[in-house]
């Protein structure tokens, strides 16, 4: 990532340095509602994973437990190759995580709202770390403990002043 991100009227852009040194957008935006209580956590894409794998009920576990091959085979995969593809025009949106404690084991693991797709296509061309949202300051916090490549946590109000 050369840089965190930079604002772009109100969205907060985000690049990202992927497999063959290729650049990628992401974006969060300035809503009409909840910019005070959605938290931006940068990640680190192996702790992320693990965490991910603590997932006490997945959905789809062959995703938690996926790697390259299995995450390509996936039905929506293509969809995502496409949004990224657009590049700064068109950033592709944050996933929206949970992250949490196990009841089983009581280890810390995270599970994916909304974003999936846009996650596996983001760890199948090596990232190393990216940005996800939060709609919990204790959620974001545990985030950026367990799995944050930078462990500050700010609001989309205090990055983009909306």
């Amino acid at each position: 990532m050369t840089t965190l991100y930079e604002k772009n009227g109100k969205r907060a852009i985000f690049e990202l340095l992927i497999e063959k040194n290729k650049i990628i957008y992401m974006s969060a935006n300035c809503t009409n509602f909840m910019n005070d209580k959605r938290y931006i956590v940068v990640v680190e894409s192996n702790k992320f994973l693990t965490l991910w794998q603590n997932e006490e009920n997945p959905i789809d576990k062959k995703l938690n437990y996926g790697n390259k091959s299995t995450w390509r085979m996936d039905k929506k995969y293509d969809e995502a190759e496409y949004g990224f593809s657009f590049g700064k025009v068109n950033p592709v949106p944050l996933a929206n995580i949970v992250c949490a404690i196990n009841n089983k084991n009581n280890l810390p693991y995270i599970a994916i709202n909304d974003g999936i797709t846009r996650t596996i296509w983001l760890l199948t061309n090596e990232v190393k770390y990216f940005p996800v949202e939060c709609h919990s300051f204790d959620i974001a916090q545990l985030l950026a403990k367990h799995a944050g490549f930078i462990k500050e946590i700010h609001t989309v109000k205090e990055l983009l002043d909306c």
